[in-house]
């Protein structure tokens, strides 16, 4: 992560984990994060995949399942 220059994303997404206001705690959605790098991946690369899985906000997506939306 740090080679790739997304370590000072991810810590700002660990940090800015908050408790969302209003009734929306009582109906189970009770922390808001914010959004992180998205990582694109050409194959099935499984290493990366499973090395990125478990970090919150931090997102993965295969080329080939990308749209301009």
């Amino acid at each position: 992560m740090k080679k790739s220059g997304a370590f000072e994303d991810i810590e700002k997404v660990v940090n800015t984990r908050s408790l969302r206001s209003g009734i929306g705690k009582l109906r189970n959605r009770r922390f808001v994060t914010r959004k992180g790098p998205l990582f694109v991946y050409g194959n099935e690369n499984v290493k990366l995949v499973k090395a990125v899985r478990n970090i919150p906000g931090v997102e993965i997506c295969n080329v080939n399942r990308l749209n301009i939306l």
